[in-house]
């Protein structure tokens, strides 16, 4: 649990440092199905030395009972805890696996949607920069018109006021 959310806050502070968080996003995948494949190898290698000793504790079994040594009844026991030992960590190794792959399957519907999101995000921006470049076109033309009617009214005001001027004058 502590790699998970030791994982998920470096991948936090590189997609703050980082335009497209893609990169990072699949590169921690990776790492996570890198650790995934090491403890599944490692649990196999577990399983078949725990094989390999159950194995060994038959046939020292074997040789006990048709021999009747009892000087081997110590290396029994011994076998038959260490193999109970090995069970044991292999059980809690195989339930690491299993929260592991669970984690790992949650992280990369996590990585989906904040794909999903930042391209959609990309998207609104990008049609945002688009309407935003209309409106300071509308902008402009809508001065550009105010221009043109301040300097029209100006010039019929200057009509007028000849106009007046004339008619004083006649």
């Amino acid at each position: 649990m502590h790699n998970f959310s030791k994982l998920t806050s470096i991948i936090r502070s590189k997609l703050e440092k980082l335009e497209d968080p893609e990169d990072s996003l699949e590169e921690a995948w990776q790492k996570q199905l890198d650790v995934l494949h090491k403890l599944k190898a490692s649990l196999g290698s577990m399983r078949t030395t725990r094989i390999y000793m159950e194995g060994q504790w038959a046939k020292l079994t074997y040789e006990t009972r048709t021999v009747n040594q009892q000087y081997q009844t110590p290396k029994l026991r011994n076998l038959e805890m260490e193999i109970e030992d090995l069970k044991s960590k292999e059980k809690h190794l195989d339930y690491l696996y299993r929260e592991l792959k669970t984690q790992i399957e949650d992280y990369r519907m996590q990585k989906d949607l904040l794909k999903a999101r930042y391209a959609a995000a990309q998207t609104m921006a990008k049609n945002q920069k688009s309407v935003l470049g209309k409106d300071k076109e509308n902008l402009r033309a809508k001065r550009s018109m105010n221009e043109l009617v301040e300097t029209v009214l100006q010039l019929e005001a200057k009509a007028a006021a000849i106009d007046e001027l004339v008619k004083d004058q006649t």
